[in-house]
């Protein structure tokens, strides 16, 4: 694990942040990608704890924050338009909520109960983040669906 400074430009699976605080649950990523030349990066996220693993999002950006009493974990997803989206998945439940209101590039700082404070677009024109989940309007929520997590050969 690193202590390496996270954007939205530099993160990977080797980041701290992606481990809850109480360290039962884990963000990883397949393969990061540039959404454009230059751009911040996105891929494939999943959710690991104990054995299981769960498929979160196909064009996930970083980096992700967790909740500080690990119940639940802000994520920033790419549109099609190449705007950000908040999604929240609450690991005892394993529902993600996606929520409406886009973004330019989001970096979350805190997230104490149902209230996630940050910046939009820390880079150009930043914007303060201050999004209380319970008072936004909500796109989708979907199911998660854990899948046991193959025995890796180490031949």
């Amino acid at each position: 694990m690193t202590d390496k400074i996270i954007t939205a430009w530099n993160f990977s699976n080797t980041d701290k942040n992606l481990l809850s605080p109480n360290k039962e649950y884990r963000i990883e990523y397949g393969i990061l990608n540039e959404i454009a030349m230059g751009a911040p990066l996105g891929g494939i996220s999943y959710l690991t704890f104990k054995d299981k693993i769960v498929k979160i999002n196909d064009w996930t950006a970083g980096p992700v924050l967790w909740s500080d009493n690990s119940q639940k974990v802000a994520l920033p997803i790419w549109s099609e338009n190449r705007k950000q989206k908040i999604l929240i998945v609450d690991v005892n439940t394993l529902l993600a909520t996606l929520y409406k209101k886009e973004f330019r590039v989001l970096h979350f700082e805190s997230f104490i109960d149902d209230h996630l404070k940050g910046i939009d677009s820390p880079l150009y024109n930043p914007e303060i983040l201050d999004f209380n989940l319970n008072s936004q309007e909500v796109a989708e929520i979907q199911n998660l669906y854990p899948i046991q997590r193959k025995a890796i050969s180490r031949n």
